[in-house]
This record gives C-alpha cells, structure tokens and sequence, in this order.
C-alpha cells in the first residue's frame, strides 16, 4: 500500500503510509511535490515490476487519489487555464455543458436540465464579489480534475508494451 488514509488530504504536504508505517514525501512542495503524480508514479512502478515478472498476469491496482475532494489543490499553472472559463457562473456553463452532450449525441434531443437545487442561489442573485469567488473555485476544481487525467493519462499508457519513459519512474 502506498497512500493516504485521512479525507481531505493535503496535496502538497500529505501524510502519507507505505504499507504499514507513515513515510515523509519524497519531495517537498517548493520542489515540486504534488500528491496526485507521486500516486501515479508509485502505481506505474508497481505495474512495471509485475510485467517485468511475469506479462500476462491479471491484476487489480486500486488507485485513489485526492481528486477532486476538498482541498482543490492542483499546481497554479493547471488552475490558471481555466481563468475567466466559469466568469458567467454555473446557470450558464450548465445549459452549454447539456447543449453540448446533446450536440455530441451523448444524450437525446428534447432532454432538459433538472433544476437547480433550492440552496444553490441562481447566479446572476449573487454579489460580484462572490460570483469571483466562486469562479475561481470553478477553476481550482477544474484545474484538479485536468491534472489528475493528465497524471492517469500516463498510467493508461503502461499496461502493454511498456513504453520506455515508464521504466524510469
């Protein structure tokens, strides 16, 4: 096992166990430590271990990472490229996102947003203030869930022929 046990871990300075006993992160946040590709890279290196032994055999990695529970903690660079996308609030980015499913096909023609629920205030009722608030958590969130695929992305890649990058985690 190698992870983190408490909910609303930190993502830059975690307190992470390694099969039975805690262990320090292997690098600090300054250099760059982020919770999420140390995962990854432990899950790669395992994967590549068990191919080297044997190609064919089954196995179950079970991979959990902070994403996207609280904190939405993902490096600035990631949270950044959303800045401005959620500026006109959730009214909004919902009737694009269901346009857009239905545009692809993913859902039928005619289908209809549910309603918002009775404590989320509709957007255009909040003060500015807190509409920038809340877009920049828009964008946190966002920026942690494109990190973490970017970071799965790599794992996906590994199961095969085992690409030459994955042999030097």
């Amino acid at each position: 096992f190698y992870g983190f046990f408490g909910g609303e871990t930190h993502q830059n300075a975690p307190a992470l166990i390694h099969d039975n006993h805690w262990v320090p992160p292997p690098r600090s946040p300054e250099d760059g430590y982020h919770l999420t590709e140390d995962l990854v890279d432990h899950a790669i290196e395992y994967l590549v271990d068990l191919r080297h032994v044997d190609e064919d055999k089954p196995f179950l990695l079970y991979l959990a990472t902070g994403a996207c529970h609280s904190p939405h903690q993902a490096p600035r660079d990631w949270i950044d490229r959303y800045r401005g996308a959620f500026d006109e609030g959730w009214d909004v980015w919902r009737d694009r996102t269901l346009a857009r499913q239905v545009a692809m096909g993913l859902l039928p023609a005619g289908t209809r947003l549910s309603p918002r629920p009775d404590w989320v205030p509709a957007w255009d009722s909040l003060p500015g203030r807190a509409r920038a608030v809340y877009a920049r958590f828009m964008e946190a969130f966002a920026g942690f869930l494109t990190h973490t695929d970017h970071h799965l992305g790599r794992l996906f890649e590994i199961p095969g022929d085992l690409p030459e990058e994955a042999t030097s985690v």
